[in-house]
């Protein structure tokens, strides 16, 4: 695991995106101007959120366990800086179901542990709130979210991940390039040579987000979309990690790859050379959400700094800072303009159609039937 001291280290956009951090422990520490101190918290914070600022300046630390990098918290993490310049950031990246579980072992046993977690994956969410391990606590910015999306007391959505089609521009003329899963369905009945082989998916039966992004096109379309998944299914390939698709996508290697997160493609488009050649749609006929969700844990140490984090993630600044790193703002009054045009929850339902649109969920009867469900997937993709 590669560890970065980014002590001191330039949070300001062009920097951020200049760096490249990638995985591993990062520390971050701020420098910028401490606005709390001019008292700059808006009118709706309760008159005793002071108590969890001056809490913090015992603590002068964070520590925090997250499926995404440092580089994405990059614009969250500026604008902690600005307000809270005393407390010292460290962030490690692990996968989603490792750093679920090896909190709860180091819960379990008293060891020390993280001050906050984030990530993506729902069952153990669920089960998280089932335990009693999640620290209940109501946040003043909760008014900006729908209900659906503060499912306990303390468990918040952060943002949410549109799960896109990306394919190479250069070897897929545009009467090639699928709109949908129909539409590829439709594709590679009628040019089997061309895709045998050269689609690339994040497994279902490797991928919780996968299999939520699948069942949820199932549910929508019933039979039919297993009919798609038998005509395309074979013809794909499965892979784990997102970046190892886009690199193999711009490479040739892969024509085109469906239910990819957005962070990673969204993140090489901006890149004007990989965006000659990489292209990407949202899926039209069923539009799948990722749910991106944090929460301050009981055993935390750091309680009051990872109220303070929590808070700027789901404010606006911090919902704008989001779309830095990748991330789409699921916050009510984020629009379209305050992101430089990037997509937030509120456009992609205005583009792709309300009907379209693969609402997102903490609904603990989506995982009942995945044993049943990933047999009958695994058949449709003909794997062994």
């Amino acid at each position: 695991m590669k560890v970065y001291d980014m002590t001191g280290f330039d949070f300001t956009r062009r920097a951020v995106l200049k760096a490249g951090v990638g995985s591993g422990l990062a520390i971050l520490a701020g420098g910028l101007p401490a606005f709390a101190a001019q008292g700059s918290l808006p009118d709706y914070y309760p008159a005793d959120y002071q108590k969890i600022i001056d809490g913090s300046k015992e603590e002068n630390r964070l520590f925090i366990y997250s499926n995404i990098s440092a580089k994405s918290w990059a614009g969250v993490q500026r604008r902690f800086n600005e307000l809270y310049p005393w407390i010292r950031v460290e962030i490690l990246e692990l996968s989603g179901y490792d750093l679920m579980e090896r909190h709860l072992a180091e819960a379990g046993t008293g060891a020390p542990t993280c001050d906050l977690i984030s990530t993506t994956i729902v069952e153990k969410w669920i089960e998280y709130v089932e335990k009693d391990v999640i620290l209940p606590y109501k946040s003043p910015e909760e008014q900006f979210y729908p209900a659906w999306s503060k499912p306990a007391n303390g468990l918040y959505t952060i943002a949410i991940d549109p799960l896109l089609m990306i394919y190479n521009k250069l070897l897929l003329k545009e009467d090639l390039r699928p709109k949908g899963l129909g539409d590829l369905a439709l594709l590679v009945k009628e040019n089997p040579d061309l895709f045998k082989g050269r689609i690339a998916v994040i497994g279902a039966d490797t991928n919780p987000s996968s299999y939520v992004g699948h069942k949820g096109v199932t549910d929508l379309h019933g039979e039919e979309a297993w009919e798609w998944f038998r005509t395309f299914g074979p013809s794909t390939k499965s892979e784990r990690q997102a970046g190892t698709v886009v690199d193999k996508v711009l490479s040739g290697e892969y024509l085109v790859s469906y239910f990819q997160t957005s962070g990673v493609p969204w993140q090489a488009a901006k890149d004007p050379a990989k965006a000659q050649v990489l292209g990407w749609d949202f899926i039209h006929d069923g539009q799948p959400l990722v749910i991106r969700a944090a929460a301050v844990p009981k055993a935390a140490k750091n309680v009051n700094s990872a109220k303070l984090w929590l808070d700027v993630t789901l404010s606006f600044q911090g919902q704008v800072g989001l779309v830095e790193g990748g991330r789409t703002p699921l916050r009510s009054d984020v629009k379209k303009s305050d992101v430089n045009g990037d997509y937030t929850l509120t456009s992609i339902v205005e583009e792709v159609g309300e009907k379209n649109v693969i609402m997102p969920s903490y609904d603990a009867a989506q995982f009942k039937t995945y044993d049943d469900y990933i047999a009958k997937w695994r058949e449709a993709f003909a794997r062994k």
